[in-house]
């Protein structure tokens, strides 16, 4: 029995689909080692994850190219190209990362730098 595909058209990711978008790559990689490694407590890494990776998906808005499956955000995709692989200071300052930087704290800063290096 032959299977009839689903075709997707994604459509660009848009600020209003933000918060759903991190919510979505945050349960995606919730149990990936390296958020292990990046919040070890089990209490907080959700919700810091989460704030992570609403940045992640301004950055892919403002420096590459972000889409979602449909207007309902069931699926996530975050392009950039090479020039912009490196999430400077600069850069995560203008999509507002100062804010989840503040909240995470100097042990994140820290345990992130170690895996940067």
């Amino acid at each position: 029995m032959k299977r009839k595909m689903i075709e997707y058209s994604p459509i660009p990711l848009e600020k209003r689909h933000i918060k759903k978008a991190g919510r979505i790559l945050c349960e995606s990689f919730k149990d990936n080692p390296l958020w292990k490694h990046l919040i070890p407590n089990p209490d907080k890494r959700e919700n810091e994850m989460v704030l992570l990776w609403e940045l992640f998906v301004r950055y892919g808005i403002k420096y590459g190219r972000a889409f979602v499956t449909s207007k309902n955000v069931e699926g996530v995709s975050l392009w950039t190209s090479s020039q912009y692989a490196k999430m400077t200071f600069w850069r995560q300052f203008r999509c507002g990362g100062f804010k989840e930087l503040r909240k995470l704290g100097v042990g994140f800063l820290k345990r992130s730098n170690v895996v940067n290096k």
